[in-house]
């Protein structure tokens, strides 16, 4: 999933340091680059990851063995799996969710935040 924001003020800059989706001239999904990790250029892109993604085990049981933690974070990021998958040749679908049902609520701000727009 993802959700696409016009921009990243008022209530929408809880957003501002999620991963960005990445696309290529056809519009296909490319990869998911995290926020720490993306260049000036790619942290304007405003179609952001809410972290739900789907995985055919088959496919993701030999793939996860990939990740690497060579980024900013030294972590293993699942959302490197996408970017895996386009390598391998396949096409990304994503279905497009509302910023204000992706929104999380890790403090006190957010959960006001998340009160005002239900």
């Amino acid at each position: 999933m993802t959700t696409k924001l016009e921009d990243f003020e008022d209530w929408r800059h809880n957003f501002y340091h999620w991963g960005r989706y990445v696309r290529n001239d056809k519009n296909e999904i490319e990869r998911i680059v995290e926020f720490k990790d993306a260049t000036p250029e790619e942290q304007l892109i405003t179609e952001v990851n809410p972290g739900f993604m789907a995985f055919g085990s088959a496919w993701l049981w030999p793939n996860i063995k990939l990740l690497s933690n060579n980024n900013s974070q030294h972590e293993y990021y699942l959302t490197s799996l996408p970017g895996i998958a386009f390598k391998e040749g396949y096409k990304i679908p994503s279905i497009s969710i509302e910023a204000h049902e992706a929104m999380g609520i890790n403090s006190p701000e957010e959960l006001k935040i998340a009160e005002t727009l239900i």
